[in-house]
């Protein structure tokens, strides 16, 4: 099951910089990693492994060396206490993580099981960014319907900011967004209607900080027309009033 997308963090000082991951999530104790449990991090190509490592399991003079041989490390599951419940947090840093290939900045995508986190990197272009499905309530059925969210400053650099009015065109396994120049929304619509477009506007981002931040979501026929799943990543690729939401490939992962 994927979780969550994040970019890697950097720990120390400035001359010694390395890279740290911190994932504190509810579904980390629901997969076994609770705080105090032991934790086996190695290296996998395109990313790294977290495997939860059970108390039966081999004495832990063989674990480490096995763990050693294999470039990685062991640590303990921390946790943070809030409210009077505790939240496990799985943290992590050391060259390891650089051996790994991976680096302060990148984005990975976290897949996860009982026992396993994985995190995978995705190389992006300065115009795209992933996005994950949410989850929306039909109103008519009460069932649930999949919902793509587009959020961020950055999507102002290429025309879609607050206010701009958007045309959707569904694609199988795509949407295609584009910026609709101003003018009277009558000819706009009965266009939509005769070529099974949407229209919908961006918004100003109800918790955005430090200025207006552009935000659309969408849910309904257009979304179902395109097929995403709720267990999909999306990529936006973003031009001058343009873009393209896809699936995120296995060609796309290092």
């Amino acid at each position: 099951m994927r979780g969550r997308i994040f970019r890697v963090n950097a720990a120390g000082p400035a001359a010694r910089r390395r890279p740290k991951i911190t994932i504190q999530c509810g579904w980390l104790a629901e997969a076994g990693f609770v705080p105090g449990a032991l934790v086996q991090g190695l290296p996998e190509r395109g990313g790294l492994a977290f495997r939860l490592c059970d108390e039966c399991a081999a004495p832990y003079s063989g674990l480490a060396r096995h763990t050693a041989e294999g470039g990685g490390k062991l640590f303990q599951m921390a946790g943070r206490t809030d409210g009077g419940s505790t939240t496990p947090v799985l943290h992590t840093s050391g060259r390891y993580i650089q051996n790994a290939g991976l680096s302060a900045g990148d984005t990975v995508v976290e897949e996860h099981g009982y026992g396993l986190v994985r995190l995978r990197r995705v190389r992006l272009a300065p115009n795209e960014r992933l996005a994950l499905p949410a989850i929306a309530k039909d109103p008519a059925t009460g069932g649930r319907r999949v919902r793509v969210r587009l959020c961020g400053k950055w999507l102002a650099e290429f025309g879609f900011g607050v206010g701009a009015v958007l045309s959707v065109r569904p694609g199988p396994g795509s949407l295609e967004l584009r910026v609709e120049p101003p003018g009277d929304p009558v000819p706009l619509v009965r266009r939509a209607r005769r070529e099974g477009t949407k229209i919908v506007q961006m918004s100003d981002e109800p918790h955005g900080r430090n200025g207006p931040t552009p935000f659309v979501g969408m849910t309904g026929s257009a979304i179902d027309a395109a097929g995403f799943g709720f267990d999909d990543v999306l990529v936006v690729s973003c031009s001058q009033g343009r873009a393209v939401v896809g699936r995120l490939g296995p060609e796309r992962y290092d």
